[in-house]
């Protein structure tokens, strides 16, 4: 194709296209456009370029418009941006605009589409839509219920009054089949024939049928059913129009009613619509008149009825009317029907009634001359105004005749206030008597009663109204005085504590007061008649026995005197009834009379449960005080007072828990019980120990229980019961035990007041339990206190023999190295005697120390790191050279490695235990063998050491096994001389192992050996052992060669020599002073002194007062105090005066030592 050619289809292009094409400058005017501008704007060129492009834009789309030209003029591309242009007709175009930017050329090309159909179809189609989503609206919210559904039965959708109608939820509706569930059966085969009738050409069809709602209840419905059709004239579904006609039915009832009524009626009766056509006639009504038929007009026949009388009808109930028909008088009552929209005329024959009329004004004429002779007021009013009124009227009131005739009767014979209930009242054709204040002429007022009727005066053709009015002063102070008496009998019945029945001579309920219903559990809130039915009487003892007398423990026995009382109607009867409850209620049955013949019968029911109950707890107590006396033991008193609670309250499973508040555990001195047999448990978390932490009494049902053990606040102990009751046992606030009842097969067996009961007697028992418990005490005491006098004696001929013999010893082989010419053999063994005698007097004095300490409370724990196997090496080291001497096999064994067998404990006092009975072991055995050691019993909670010592001795009697423990006890030995000591040493071990928190205990056989085991905590010192025996080690080597320059000081000569030889091969120099002066004054002097050996006691200055003195110029010299005393407190105020350490006469070369590498 030429470049010609191509100009020229480029040139048709812009002139033949039906789209807007134009090339417009970022200046905002068209530079070229093509003719279909013109024809769609229906401006000229010339005014299209005569302006800028945005004038012909609506004004509203400026500012998107500006944007977009923004837009392009950074280079970028339109599509599909959209505008409207005002046409030259003032019409409106949507233009749909396709733009490329020439930024270079600050020009846009653009072509746009003519978008206004397809805008306005939208819109149409929005609008639509609207409408339709109104539509649905009005259709869901519709007064008329509205469904759609399918020929198969179900149904797609429904609105809110369709779900309304039938109760079901759209989602139930949609599961069901509308013509099986919704439509009666006897309505299936109606319902098809009228849905066949449907077609493409008659489209709806209406017919009336029944629902079968969700509820059960059947509702008539008028049903109109549009059917939708697909080309082939197939039923798509159903849209159906649903109304109930449940009130148009119950219409057209009541006019069936009415149509029977009126027909069945032998008076004339006829009805009629508002404009007077008649609708109904009967057959009464056309033998009075041929005239009167279906479809003419009343007005037309009765001379006394127009047209506007008929409105008069309409607009009220009630009208009366006479027309004479032949000759005849009728009366017509005409009543209006809103409902039927009808107005019904009822007529009555009345000639008879006229004739009568003569006769009825003479009869009248007579009631007035007897009006006057009646003491009642006769007050004969027409329209409120007083006609006439005879004597004893006018003189009620207090007016002359002649006075009130022609006054207002309202007025004049009540006060302001009742007016309108008077008014009201005469209304009414008869008034039933009634009662108001009346009002003399004087304005004094009094009760009234007034009896009102209207009476037709046939003599003046109209209607009057007679009033008998009657003064009842004098009935009303009757009244008053009778309802006075009754108010106050009524109080009085209600008031009482006892329950009051009044019945009549059948058992029949006349009269029963609250308190009898809350008795016998009888609900307030019901009938007189309903009330019988609760009661045992003759015509009913069914429902009683189950309901009522059910509740007594032998219902049968009270029915049976019931009836024979009702049999006997004179007799009365006096009872004690028992309720399963465990109320005690007394029965008191009088028969009623008047005139001498009984008419019924009066019960009273008295609750004694209370005085019962306390009378019989009374005689209890009473009972337990003089047990306390009668027992011979703490078990046998239990046992008496578990007897006497039976009398109260069921003991069958019964148990005293009393409290060792040292183990933590409740032992059981009295237990009977059908399931458990113990004699102590731990209280730990059980429901026993539960009552006494609380100190409250606690009644647990299973359920309770259970609940208690699965949170973990308590713990099974033993079965649990159905029902446990617990109550705590005080003496002077301190919760001594529990007295426990349960019942393993009765839920109901205990109940709140058996709570009650329980606590109020448990003070009681406690002081009984305390006072037996006391008396076992005083007894025990006094053997103690005697067998105590007989330690002692021994114990003085112990010590005595124990200080003596040692003493001999010393003073004797001391003597004897002063002889001349004794040989050096006999010289070590002199000095082994005297060294063996110091010995065992030292061990003497210091076990009657120790025990005097742990019977004072001075004895402390000190808790350090220990090494079990070294302790035990130690001791076996020790020990081994005496057992081997003595022919006996020494063995040991250690349970741990070093790294678990360093705990935290008093080292000194473990190996007291220990020594101990080592060397008890070894003293009372001649042959075998010996074996200690120990043995961790991870099991236990907390984790304890099990120490053993055992041997093959003399062993111990069974009755003594216990004994040996005591102090100056060594298990009644025949032949105490060969064995040295004076039974100290386990009461002192015994003691220990208790302050540790352990126990101690032994197995022995007599003549075959004996076991001694002690416990205490473990707890581990996590340390690598070898380690800190090492750098031990290597700090001892190292201080053993450190020498130092120590100070002795003490007032006695022999303790100075004696220190200084212990202590020469630690000293580069030794100083001594005799007193605290000297002391301060040679530590001023020698500031290089390393240690002070401190005596306490001393004269001119004690120890302490030195240290002070001592301390204010030197802070770092080491002192360690050094008594004789050993007492509580002592080491405390050595600390606090300013000393590093201290040690306890007789001083142990090793344990200064020990104390001394410490320090250095």
């Amino acid at each position: 194709m030429t470049n010609s050619n191509s100009t020229n289809l480029h040139s048709y292009f812009f002139e033949l296209s039906q789209d807007l094409i134009c090339v417009a400058g970022f200046d905002g005017y068209f530079k070229y456009i093509n003719p279909f501008w013109e024809k769609l704007l229906g401006y000229t060129e010339k005014e299209l370029f005569s302006k800028p492009f945005r004038d012909f834009i609506h004004p509203d789309d400026h500012n998107k418009n500006d944007e977009e030209i923004s837009n392009l003029s950074k280079g970028k591309l339109t599509i599909g941006f959209e505008n409207r242009y005002i046409c030259k007709n003032g019409s409106i175009k949507n233009i749909r605009w396709t733009v490329t930017p020439l930024p270079a050329e600050k020009i846009m090309c653009c072509i746009g589409r003519d978008n206004t159909k397809r805008k306005q179809a939208e819109e149409q189609l929005k609008s639509s839509n609207e409408r339709e989503k109104k539509l649905a609206d009005i259709v869901r919210e519709a007064p008329i219920a509205i469904a759609c559904g399918y020929p198969g039965g179900k149904l797609e959708n429904c609105n809110a009054t369709f779900l309304e109608l039938t109760g079901y939820s759209i989602s139930e509706l949609q599961e069901i089949s509308w013509n099986e569930v919704l439509t009666p059966s006897k309505w299936l085969e109606y319902e098809s024939g009228k849905l066949s009738q449907l077609s493409p050409i008659k489209k709806s069809v209406q017919y009336e049928k029944e629902y079968i709602c969700k509820d059960g209840s059947i509702v008539p419905i008028e049903l109109t059913v549009t059917a939708k059709f697909d080309l082939a004239g197939k039923i798509i579904h159903y849209i159906g129009f649903v109304k109930d006609i449940t009130r148009h039915k119950q219409a057209e009832e009541e006019l069936k009613e009415q149509a029977v009524f009126v027909n069945q009626n032998p008076a004339p009766v006829f009805s009629t619509n508002y404009d007077g056509i008649i609708l109904l006639v009967n057959k009464a009504a056309k033998e009075i008149s041929d005239s009167l038929k279906i479809g003419k007009s009343v007005v037309e026949i009765f001379n006394n009825i127009s047209k506007s009388s008929l409105k008069k009808f309409r607009g009220k109930k009630y009208f009366q009317i006479e027309e004479i028909i032949d000759s005849e008088t009728f009366l017509f009552t005409i009543k209006k029907d809103t409902s039927t929209k009808a107005i019904y005329f009822f007529g009555s024959n009345i000639s008879i009634r006229k004739i009568a009329g003569q006769k009825l004004k003479e009869s009248e004429e007579r009631f007035k001359k007897l009006s006057r002779l009646t003491f009642e007021g006769i007050f004969i009013h027409k329209n409120g105004i007083l006609k006439d009124v005879n004597l004893s009227g006018a003189k009620m009131l207090g007016y002359e005749y002649e006075e009130i005739i022609g006054k207002q009767i309202i007025k004049l014979l009540v006060p302001e206030e009742y007016h309108k209930i008077i008014a009201d009242n005469i209304k009414e054709n008869y008034t039933l008597p009634y009662e108001v204040e009346g009002i003399k002429k004087d304005g004094t007022r009094f009760p009234i009663e007034v009896e009102g009727k209207c009476i037709l005066l046939k003599s003046e053709n109209n209607n009057i109204r007679v009033a008998a009015v009657r003064d009842i002063t004098e009935r009303k102070i009757a009244e008053n005085s009778i309802a006075e008496t009754m108010s106050h009998l009524h109080a009085t019945l209600e008031s009482t504590a006892d329950g009051i029945l009044n019945v009549d001579l059948q058992g029949r309920n006349v009269h029963c007061n609250k308190k009898f219903l809350e008795i016998w559990n009888i609900p307030e809130k019901i009938t007189p008649e309903d009330k019988t039915k609760y009661l045992v009487s003759l015509e009913n003892t069914e429902f009683a026995t189950k309901n009522i007398v059910g509740q007594l423990v032998s219902p049968m026995e009270f029915i049976s005197t019931v009836q024979e009382l009702y049999a006997k109607p004179d007799e009365e009867s006096f009872d004690i009834l028992k309720f399963k409850d465990g109320r005690v209620i007394e029965s008191y049955s009088k028969p009623q009379y008047i005139n001498n013949k009984p008419f019924g019968r009066v019960w009273s029911f008295r609750d004694i449960t209370e005085s019962k109950m306390a009378e019989q707890i009374q005689k209890v107590l009473y009972n337990i005080s003089n047990a306390v006396i009668m027992a011979k033991n703490l078990e046998e008193l239990i046992s008496l007072i578990q007897k006497e609670l039976a009398l109260i309250i069921d003991t069958t499973n019964f148990y005293i828990a009393l409290y060792n508040e040292e183990t933590d555990t409740f032992s059981l001195p009295f237990l009977v019980d059908e399931k458990e047999t113990m004699t102590s448990f731990a209280a730990s978390k059980s429901l026993t120990n539960y009552v006494r932490r609380t100190k409250k009494p606690l009644l647990a049902n299973k359920e309770f229980v259970n609940k208690m053990i699965k949170s973990k606040k308590m713990e099974k102990v033993g079965t649990i019961a159905e029902v446990w009751l617990g109550v705590p046992l005080k003496i002077e606030k301190k919760i001594i035990g529990v007295l426990a009842l349960q019942s393993y097969d009765n839920e109901n067996a205990y109940v709140k007041s058996d709570v009650e009961m329980l606590e109020f007697v448990s003070d009681q028992i406690s002081i009984s339990l305390e006072r037996k418990k006391t008396e076992g005490d005083l007894l025990l005491a006094l053997e103690k206190a005697k067998e105590s006098d007989r330690l002692k004696s021994a114990f003085l001929t112990n010590m005595s023999h124990e200080i003596r013999t040692p003493m001999n010893g010393i003073l004797g082989f001391t003597s004897l190295l002063k002889e001349p010419g004794i040989s050096g053999e006999e010289q070590q063994e002199y000095i082994s005697i005297i060294e063996k005698s110091g010995d065992r007097m030292l061990t003497t004095i210091h076990n009657i120390v120790d025990i005097s300490r742990i019977e004072l409370g001075q004895m402390n724990i000190i808790r350090n790191d220990i090494n079990i196997n070294e302790q035990t090496n130690n001791l076996y080291s020790f020990f081994e050279p005496e057992a081997k001497q003595k022919g006996l096999h020494l063995s040991m064994n250690n349970f741990l490695s070093n790294n678990d067998a360093l705990i935290q404990s008093d080292s000194d006092k473990v190996s007291s235990i220990l020594t101990n009975l080592i060397k008890n072991a070894i003293k009372y055995s001649h042959k075998g063998s010996i074996h200690f050691g120990y043995k961790l019993k991870a099991e236990c909670e907390p984790p304890e050491l099990e120490f053993y010592v055992k041997d093959e001795g003399i062993g111990i009697p069974k009755d003594r096994q216990e004994a040996i423990f005591d102090r100056f006890i060594q298990a009644d030995i025949e032949d105490k001389e060969v064995y040295e000591g004076f039974g100290l040493g386990l009461s002192i071990s015994k003691a220990y192992v208790e302050m540790l928190g352990g126990k101690i205990w032994v197995e022995s056989d007599e003549g075959k050996g004996s076991s001694f085991y002690f416990t205490i905590p473990y707890n581990p010192k996590h340390t690598r052992i070898g380690e800190n025996i090492k750098d031990k080690t290597q700090t001892i080597k190292k201080k053993d060669d450190e020498r130092l320059n120590i100070l002795i000081v003490d007032d006695e000569e022999t303790v100075r020599k004696y220190l200084k030889i212990l202590l020469k091969h630690k000293a580069e120099e030794i100083l001594f002073a005799k007193n605290g002066k000297e002391t301060v004054e040679i530590c001023r002097k020698n500031p290089d002194i390393n240690l002070i050996i401190m005596d306490i006691k001393m004269p001119i200055m004690n120890g302490y007062e030195a240290t002070k003195l001592i301390r204010e110029f030197n802070k770092e010299i080491v002192i360690v105090a050094q008594t004789a005393h050993a007492m509580k407190g002592d080491k405390e105020k050595a600390i606090e005066a300013g000393c590093d350490d201290y040690i306890s006469k007789p001083i142990i070369k090793e344990k200064l030592l020990d104390i001394i590498s410490n320090h250095f």
